[in-house]
């Protein structure tokens, strides 16, 4: 299965899950060139943090598909996540 598609399926599965919240602020950083907390990634287990790797790693070679739109307005409707205090 595709990694971007593999992320949609999860992130409509249980949008509001701690590791889902990271995964979407990941996207949205991705879909709107804003920045991202590096640290969030590794408050996840590591099937979740080699998902955001590949995610990231598929983003940057993939072009324009309709998985990716999908992705991205998913995030854009939203409301921003506010990361947590430390």
């Amino acid at each position: 299965m595709n990694v971007l598609k593999e992320l949609e399926q999860r992130l409509l599965k249980d949008p509001q899950s701690p590791e889902n919240l990271i995964l979407g602020n990941l996207v949205k950083a991705l879909c709107m060139a804003e920045n991202f907390r590096l640290i969030e990634l590794y408050e996840l287990n590591h099937t979740d943090f080699e998902l955001a790797l590949k995610v990231m790693k598929n983003w940057r070679t993939s072009r324009y598909t309709k998985t990716r739109e999908r992705i991205k307005g998913m995030v854009d409707e939203s409301p921003a996540e506010e990361p947590a205090a430390e």
